[in-house]
């Protein structure tokens, strides 16, 4: 459940806050390489918290299968012959053993294969992505990493790189231009971290984790827009 309280992320040692004209990349070693754009606009913007948690109800619609089935007294296997006659035994009167009043016969009104679907237009979609990014900028929960870190092949070489960013966070949102770059392929094995792409990228993604890396190249396309 996605909450304030676990959108904070705390850090740890020297970070450097993001200004309201962008946010601060790091190199490998954990060096400052410049910032990302971010319009002074969005710092101010207020965060529309009803927006957001009306998102993350619609995400969490969609994430459902619907594909949980129970059986009626007209799928369920067994005999159809009536288990005892209708008169004379003192008991009240009954059909075959499949009748849901029996233990193993059908389900009265039990759930059926079913579509869960909500949607949000691409205009409201945009907004609240930008929104969610406002708030994780407030916090200094978002950094940029520069394109040499495209260039890391090794688990080890970007565990390393993540830990020189001087950031504690259970769970690392990382975005970059493809997944089929080296640092994807490696990034994945680590267990706190995701890996997604910059036309991947919605709001219940960056409010359900502490720390989002931005590549550099990625944003910029993202926001080729803005100044």
């Amino acid at each position: 459940m996605v909450s304030s309280s676990k959108a904070t992320s705390k850090t740890a040692g020297k970070k450097t806050p993001a200004s309201a004209s962008g946010v601060p990349v790091y190199s490998q070693t954990g060096q400052a390489a410049g910032q990302l754009p971010w319009d002074a606009a969005y710092a101010q913007e207020k965060i529309n918290l009803t927006a957001l948690t009306q998102y993350v109800r619609i995400y969490r619609i969609n994430q459902r299968q619907g594909t949980v089935s129970t059986k009626t007294r007209g799928e369920v296997s067994g005999s159809t012959r009536k288990i005892y006659r209708q008169k004379g035994t003192g008991r009240a009167r009954h059909g075959d053993i499949k009748a849901p009043i029996f233990v193993g016969g059908g389900v009265v009104g039990g759930p059926k294969p079913r579509r869960f679907h909500a949607k949000m237009n691409k205009r409201q979609n945009r907004a609240l992505l930008l929104n969610a990014l406002a708030w994780k900028i407030k916090e200094t929960g978002v950094v940029g990493c520069d394109d040499a870190w495209l260039a890391l092949t090794k688990t080890k070489q970007v565990s390393d790189a993540l830990t020189s960013l001087k950031r504690q966070a259970n769970t690392i949102l990382l975005v970059l231009p493809d997944r089929s770059v080296a640092l994807a392929k490696s990034a994945r094995n680590l267990a706190k971290v995701t890996v997604t792409t910059g036309s991947d990228l919605n709001p219940y993604a960056v409010l359900n984790h502490q720390l989002i890396v931005f590549n550099q190249s990625c944003w910029n396309k993202l926001f080729k827009k803005q100044p």
